[in-house]
């Protein structure tokens, strides 16, 4: 996520770079990279590109997947899905993104669902 893109930052200065992270309702992906890791090597050699999505298009993504698909994902694992429906990855390419993750709680999905945190915009249902 935009909020905590430790990875991004990471790749952009080829080496573990601590930053400050911001909350974020993807926190699967929040946080730092720990340094005793063996996940930074494999993304530096693997990995071509990274994309982050912010916190309107995670919950427009979330809201939209219940809503349409009745899929309960949690942030992380809407990520992918976020990313696809900004139109940040895929035009013009064949793209499989996963949704994984219902590790969302119960009240947060309410809130999300009933008051419309966030901005409508990308996500299925906007």
């Amino acid at each position: 996520p935009d909020a905590s893109s430790a990875i991004s930052v990471s790749l952009r200065n080829g080496r573990i770079t601590v930053i400050e992270p911001q909350p974020t309702i993807a926190d699967g992906l929040g946080g730092n990279v720990d340094p005793e890791t063996i996940t930074f090597p494999v993304i530096q050699r693997h990995v071509d590109e990274v994309v982050t999505v912010s916190e309107p298009e995670l919950l427009d993504t979330i809201r939209g997947l219940v809503r349409e698909e009745h899929l309960i994902v949690e942030g992380a694992g809407a990520a992918a899905t976020a990313a696809v429906f900004a139109r940040k990855i895929g035009p013009g390419r064949r793209v499989v993104a996963l949704v994984s993750g219902g590790n969302i709680d119960a009240s947060r999905l309410t809130e999300i669902l009933n008051y419309g945190l966030g901005t409508r915009g990308s996500g299925p249902g906007a």
